[in-house]
């Protein structure tokens, strides 16, 4: 957990991460030891890419605009899909 706080492994499946092969996931507040902190995650290409595609599943399933076979994706779809394009595992 630690290495994970620290950005060294992936928040998801805690594998080693590189300058290569890290995607950093911003700030995020949280509380530790009774005091608020801020830290910086990061996770590996492939879990940001399982992720999207994960997300975005859950997301078209109930986004109307998504459902529509008129309109085109909403912007959460489109940007899904730009991560799950832009991190390939």
């Amino acid at each position: 957990m630690e290495r994970q706080v620290r950005g060294i492994s992936c928040v998801w499946d805690a594998a080693l991460l590189t300058p290569h092969n890290a995607v950093p996931l911003g700030p995020r507040k949280a509380r530790r030891a009774g005091d608020r902190i801020t830290w910086y995650p990061r996770a590996c290409r492939s879990c940001v890419a399982i992720a999207a595609v994960t997300q975005l599943a859950i997301h078209t399933a109930a986004c109307p605009t998504c459902q529509s076979e008129d309109a085109d994706p909403c912007d959460t779809a489109r940007a899904l899909n730009r991560l799950f394009r832009e991190y390939p595992r």
